[in-house]
């Protein structure tokens, strides 16, 4: 088998393979849009928010930006901690995303201080591990690498 052939059968596999998965995206997306415009549960609409923010990341940044900011806000209203961290992390990544390394570093700190009030030690170590990116896409590897082995003390300390 030539390379040319190989080449074309390489191609044509991901084609048929990605498909679905950009077909199951847009059925998930139009779920998620459909239970929002009907769903009275502040709680459960703070979920699809982020279930929606994270479909959009690829597809859309800032819709996908304005849904984990409207996850944000509604987490004030709820109490929730979880949901709030949740948010400011997707919003963290999503302004990676979009090479926003402050606005990044900014979510992702402040999830990370939550967490540490809280002692989610799990949480935690998550947040220090996306610290540590915005650290590596920043070019400082230093830093990068200290909060990779933090996050990497606390994995071995829980055993997660």
């Amino acid at each position: 088998m030539t390379f040319r052939r190989l080449k074309y059968l390489c191609f044509f596999f991901l084609f048929i393979f990605a498909l679905p998965t950009s077909a199951q995206k847009s059925v998930l997306i139009v779920d998620l849009e459909q239970r929002l415009s009907i769903e009275q549960s502040p709680e459960i609409i703070v979920k699809i928010y982020l279930d929606l923010a994270h479909l959009y990341t690829s597809i859309d940044k800032d819709l996908s930006l304005s849904y984990a900011e409207k996850a944000l806000l509604l987490s004030k209203t709820t109490r929730s901690i979880d949901d709030k961290i949740d948010a400011l992390k997707q919003i963290g990544k999503i302004e990676l995303s979009k090479a926003n390394y402050d606005v990044a570093l900014e979510k992702f700190i402040t999830a990370l201080d939550i967490n540490k009030e809280i002692s989610n030690l799990p949480e935690f170590a998550k947040c220090e591990i996306l610290i540590g990116e915005v650290y590596k896409k920043i070019g400082d590897n230093r830093r990068a690498k200290r909060e990779f082995e933090k996050a990497l003390e606390i994995g071995v300390k829980t055993k997660n």
